[in-house]
């Protein structure tokens, strides 16, 4: 009866008053950590608002500086083109000046060299006519007679000219350098026409050439010879001709007989002399050791053969 009266009355037995006195401190120390958990919570959030706007902030300073950047290279490029701009222009300039004043000084020169090269060919053409020898063709190639001369002005000084002496239209070369001097010209042009050939009395020579055709046809059954063949043969047989006449002789030269001399030859006796020979093709004419060039006149005209033939009407060849 007793007991029911301290219940009655709420009285907390001991054990059970302990009890409670532990849970109330652990409701407490659950609230406070509950409490900084969520202080917690809040400053991460914050920290994490934070970085957010920390990032966007680097991601606007990154654009800009980008920006900036080229910003600035437009400009330096700008600046560099403005001043090239201007640099090209002023270069452009002097290069129009100096083009003008180079251009003044070539028409000077081409006016000078013109009114030379006239003059020229007039004191030339005199100078020849001494010697009943014709003048034809331009500067910078003249055809006198059986050559070529090749002019070459020094357009710095008129005065230091020279030419290159052909035979033929630039077939053989004779003379590499010498003096444009028209008087001086027209005396060696003599000379050459005076030592062309082999010298030898126009019968006696045709009578060798027949005397080499004879030997050479022999391995031809058209009865033509490669003229250069037949050059060669008649070289060797004139140098043993001339030696044996050295050998009695007190005068001691060099045996010389070029194409051109061969050339003339040709040119004297195949207009008096059963001689034909065959106009070079094409493929002849590529190889200037396959043809040799024979004059038609004295005026620089000619014509370019392969073959030669002598005799009778049934060889083959074109006179």
């Amino acid at each position: 009866m007793e007991e029911e009266k301290k219940i009655n009355n709420n009285e907390i037995p001991p054990e059970d008053e302990k009890q409670n006195n532990i849970d109330n401190l652990f409701l407490n120390d659950y609230l406070n950590c509950l409490e900084k958990l969520l202080e917690t919570n809040n400053l991460i959030s914050e920290m994490e608002s934070y970085r957010k706007n920390l990032y966007e902030e680097y991601d606007n300073y990154v654009k800009v500086k980008d920006k900036l950047k080229k910003l600035i290279n437009n400009l330096n490029f700008n600046i560099i083109e403005t001043k090239t701009i201007d640099f090209k222009e002023i270069h452009l300039q002097n290069i129009k000046n100096k083009k003008e004043k180079i251009e003044n000084i070539i028409a000077s020169e081409e006016k000078e060299i013109d009114s030379f090269k006239n003059a020229y060919g007039a004191a030339l053409e005199k100078e020849l006519k001494k010697y009943n020898i014709s003048l034809k063709g331009n500067y910078p190639n003249f055809k006198i007679a059986f050559f070529t001369v090749q002019m070459k002005l020094n357009i710095q000084n008129l005065k230091n000219y020279n030419c290159t002496i052909w035979f033929g239209p630039k077939i053989e070369r004779l003379i590499d350098k010498y003096s444009m001097v028209p008087s001086k010209l027209a005396l060696k042009i003599k000379e050459l026409i005076d030592n062309l050939g082999s010298k030898i009395e126009e019968k006696e020579l045709f009578e060798l050439f027949k005397d080499i055709y004879t030997k050479l046809s022999e391995n031809y059954k058209n009865k033509e010879i490669p003229i250069i063949k037949f050059y060669c043969e008649l070289l060797d047989v004139l140098k043993e001709h001339y030696i044996s006449f050295q050998d009695n002789s007190k005068s001691q030269r060099s045996f010389s007989y070029s194409k051109a001399d061969f050339s003339f030859d040709l040119y004297k006796l195949r207009n008096k002399y059963p001689i034909k020979l065959r106009v070079a093709t094409r493929e002849y004419t590529k190889d200037r050791n396959l043809h040799i060039w024979v004059p038609s006149n004295d005026r620089g005209e000619g014509v370019n053969y392969s073959h030669i033939s002598i005799g009778g009407s049934d060889l083959i060849g074109m006179g």
